[in-house]
């Protein structure tokens, strides 16, 4: 039998959108056809490996995009691969599991209507869809968001430091910021109909106000390893490949859109938990801290951002060693 669970300790898990269950069903129900298992959990987790390859795919199409050759672009991908806190996401029945397909695509689209090689429909598309799949999502949108603002002002030094401004990156900030607010709002009038319980969710995270150490405790929450228990340590490198060179990058690329993309990568995993906080705070009155795996739809472009500084072949062997000893400590740790 099932243990009982108190009323004020359910989790209907209402707040998500049906986007990701819908689609893991589907796939439950081609393999409990094939016959590979009648299981409907196990076909369920069965499902996480289609949603795993995606998130590779993400994370190698990202990494391309952003200049990285063939082998660092495959070594940014099995460097989540072998992330014991993202195969976890992948493992399980969790709408985390998309965090890096989407994240991944919100990049790719963002990117690539600022190069102007897609209509602004990209946008709203890079804005709709992270509401309507996994409320953590919209990290990715802010992050992105940022990228576009920092680009909004031109600085022409060489014609005595005037400046002007780019009204079509403004109008792309704009159409992101408004198409993910619409995406937010028809999920929350859409919400009503899914809604199992109306009872207050976990009143035991009511508070009244925010204090010092709940806002201190948060800060940076997205730029911790990857990897916990035997793999934190190499984890950790992991972390500082990734976001060490986007802060390089945010400083001495030579491409004004590096420069961009590291600093708007930077702030957003520096502040993104802290900004969950608040919002928490300002619409539900709630405290929780903030888990790391809220910060994941950013992943693929810190990979991404991390392949471009393999460009040596002993960089490329040194991270290749890392991915399989961490791979190694994952198969360990199960």
């Amino acid at each position: 039998a099932l243990p009982f669970i108190p009323p004020a300790q359910r989790n209907t898990a209402d707040i998500d959108p049906p986007t990701y269950y819908v689609l893991t069903d589907l796939g439950t129900r081609l393999i409990r056809a094939a016959g590979i298992t009648g299981n409907l959990v196990t076909a369920g987790r069965l499902v996480g490996i289609v949603w795993a390859g995606l998130g590779l795919l993400a994370v190698y199409l990202v990494a391309r995009t952003f200049g990285a050759s063939v082998l660092p672009s495959f070594l940014a991908a099995l460097a989540a691969l072998v992330s014991h806190a993202m195969i976890q996401q992948w493992q399980y029945v969790t709408p985390h599991a998309l965090d890096l397909p989407v994240g991944g695509l919100v990049t790719l689209l963002v990117v690539a209507w600022d190069r102007q090689k897609v209509s602004g429909w990209a946008l709203v598309a890079a804005g709709l869809i992270p509401p309507l799949v996994k409320a953590p999502q919209v990290l990715i949108v802010g992050m992105a968001a940022v990228f576009l603002l920092l680009g909004v002002v031109r600085w022409q030094t060489a014609t005595g430091g005037s400046y002007g401004i780019d009204r079509r990156r403004l109008l792309g900030f704009l159409t992101l910021f408004a198409s993910l607010a619409v995406g937010t709002i028809v999920w929350l009038l859409l919400r009503r109909y899914f809604t199992v319980d109306s009872t207050v969710a976990f009143p035991q995270f009511m508070v009244r106000s925010l204090t010092l150490p709940n806002l201190l405790g948060n800060i940076s929450v997205f730029l911790r390893p990857w990897s916990g228990g035997a793999g934190e340590g190499l984890g950790a490198l992991v972390l500082f490949w990734c976001y060490g060179n986007a802060a390089a990058a945010a400083v001495h690329s030579p491409l004004p859109e590096m420069r961009r993309f590291g600093f708007a990568l930077l702030l957003t995993g520096s502040l993104g938990a802290l900004l969950f906080v608040m919002s928490n705070f300002v619409l539900v009155h709630q405290y929780v801290d903030i888990p790391l795996r809220y910060g994941f739809s950013l992943v693929p472009a810190a990979l991404g951002i991390g392949a471009l500084a393999l460009r040596t072949r002993t960089s490329q062997l040194l991270a290749a060693g890392l991915c399989t000893t961490l791979g190694m400590l994952v198969v360990y740790q199960q």
